[in-house]
């Protein structure tokens, strides 16, 4: 990999950044630092040829002008890898390459698999993402007049039958989970789906009249949970190139620790992915009610009859009134359906972007964020950007693996009302 360096005056107040970007396998990725002196946002993209070895790149708030040694500030840039943050200009710090220090050094081989994996998934957005999303659409729109053609081109079994509305259904789910497969994570696919099927399946051997009332009673949400699920997912392609950088973070070697916590991201700043985060978050949320319902009907025997936790939460009905943040504290890790999304939601992260009550270190990268809504001189939590764009990231897992609950339970929905599945295996390939 080789790099391309440039000198970057800031129009506002003059320092001058060194920039070293990492050439690496992206057709483009985005550009986001702060000028180290007045503070202000640099938006860049680069573009590459891969082809013809070609690559420029495009700035606001900057000029480029000409390296002679004289600037303020160095950044490592990279599309890929997380890299080191805004520092002072030294000479001896720009001699190695970063790809070297956050890239080849911690992945060893497993970088071919993390690239492999992203550029699939670039793949799918730049060619068939349309596809996918006008298929879902008509799904959700009930549209049944069109969908069958379309829904045949992107399932693997091109014989599977689309008779009712319970084929559709399993037919829709295969194919999301192949527009997400390469980014979905190991957890997702090893873990998360055969334990919510044992689940599901068990209930209906062992409770299935409780089940059935379960079922029954969330029948009336369960589309529009897939209708906003659909919505974080266009928000998340939309938001991809931004976090690759902490999707790389899958694929470095045990140990790596202590060599990534103090590095810096340099694809995306707060202010782009604060809004995402809240959406998902506010979306899980709003289905924690079937997370513990689940758990009532497994532990209690009774999907309405809460877990001991609060003496104003007796009643499944009670918990359904009260507010988000005290949904939350049923969700502690205790009860196996909690692990569907614990511990990736953060109530005071949340609340402190909803009040708009945080701050940002822009050289260190650190944000402090006060929850009650108030900026008070009290010690505020402090997350790293880095990290809440990991937080980004493992939230929309979540939201995933959320999404293997809402399916099943759609899924022996229709089942009780008599529909039938198919003989055909739908990952049949044909």
């Amino acid at each position: 990999m080789a790099t391309m360096r440039g000198n970057l005056q800031c129009e506002v107040c003059g320092a001058k950044t060194l920039i070293r970007i990492q050439l690496g396998w992206l057709d483009m990725h985005p550009i986001r630092f702060n000028c180290g002196k007045c503070g202000i946002l640099i938006i860049g993209n680069i573009y590459q040829d891969q082809m013809n070895a070609k690559a420029h790149t495009e700035f606001e708030n900057v000029l480029e002008v000409p390296d002679k040694g004289d600037s303020d500030f160095y950044i490592e840039v990279s599309g890929e890898f997380i890299t080191k943050k805004l520092q002072p200009y030294q000479f001896e710090n720009t001699l190695i390459p970063p790809f070297f220090t956050s890239g080849t050094w911690l992945m060893d081989e497993r970088m071919m698999d993390f690239k492999r994996k992203t550029l699939s998934f670039i793949y799918i957005l730049n060619n068939d993402w349309p596809k996918y999303r006008r298929v879902n659409e008509l799904w959700l729109n009930g549209n049944y007049q069109y969908l069958s053609k379309d829904l045949k081109k992107l399932i693997r079994n091109k014989h599977f039958p689309l008779d009712n509305e319970l084929q559709y259904l399993i037919a829709i789910r295969q194919m999301n989970i192949e527009l997400l497969s390469s980014i979905l994570s190991e957890n997702f696919f090893d873990k998360q789906i055969k334990f919510i099927g044992k689940e599901v399946l068990n209930l209906i051997e062992t409770k299935d009249k409780e089940f059935t009332t379960l079922i029954e009673h969330f029948s009336t949400s369960i589309h529009r949970n897939e209708e906003k699920i659909f919505e974080c997912i266009k928000q998340f392609i939309e938001k991809f190139r931004f976090m690759i950088p902490v999707f790389g973070m899958d694929f470095y070697r045990e140990g790596s620790e202590k060599e990534l916590f103090e590095k810096g991201i340099t694809t995306v700043s707060f202010e782009e992915l604060k809004q995402f985060y809240v959406d998902v978050y506010e979306v899980i949320t709003e289905m924690l009610e079937l997370i513990v319902a689940y758990n009532n009907l497994k532990y209690r025997g009774d999907f309405l009859l809460m877990k001991e936790k609060r003496k104003d939460v007796v009643r499944l009905e009670d918990y359904k009134r009260k507010n988000k943040g005290a949904k939350l504290e049923f969700i502690d890790g205790n009860e196996v359906f909690d692990n569907i999304v614990y511990p990736h939601l953060n109530n005071q992260l949340r609340n402190a972007i909803g009040h708009n009550t945080y701050k940002i270190d822009i050289q260190s990268q650190q944000i402090s964020y006060f929850p009650k809504g108030i900026e008070e001189n009290e010690q505020p939590p402090v997350i790293s950007l880095k990290d809440f764009t990991r937080n980004c990231w493992d939230i929309f897992q979540s939201l995933m693996n959320l999404s293997e609950l809402v399916y099943q339970t759609r899924k022996v929905y229709y089942m009780k009302q008599g529909l039938k599945p198919a003989f055909e295996h739908i990952y049949q390939e044909n």
